[in-house]
């Protein structure tokens, strides 16, 4: 029996299902030729994590940096016009979004109670 088949199983056995229709459960979906999993895909391999933090990272380094210049050239451009608002909350958002990636350690480094290491 396949893990997501006994994962089927253990739902059904949770909710009160018994034996013989989780059997007939399990037989019916094999048959269909439908691949269920429970939980979802999973998680991505190490090299797969690394290639999407470089994205992610490489992404919200560009716009940072290019907040960082419309910023300065809304300000400097000398017309009384120009409002930095937006730039300002491009920047700020995006200069959150980068701190927070380093910041927090993640909920594989935590234990109980949230602690790292814990």
């Amino acid at each position: 029996m396949a893990v997501y088949e006994n994962d089927l199983v253990g739902f059904l056995a949770d909710r009160g299902v018994e034996e013989a229709d989780r059997s007939k459960a399990v037989d019916a979906i094999r048959g269909s030729g439908v691949d269920i999993r429970v939980g979802g895909p999973g998680s991505p391999d190490k090299p797969t994590t690394n290639r999407l933090w470089l994205i992610l990272v490489s992404v919200l380094g560009v716009v940072l940096t290019l907040s960082v210049l419309g910023l300065g050239w809304a300000v400097l451009d000398g017309n009384a016009q120009t409002a930095p608002d937006v730039l300002v909350t491009v920047f700020s958002a995006t200069l959150a979004g980068v701190i927070g990636l380093f910041v927090n350690p993640g909920t594989a480094t935590t234990g109980s109670g949230g602690q790292p290491g814990a």
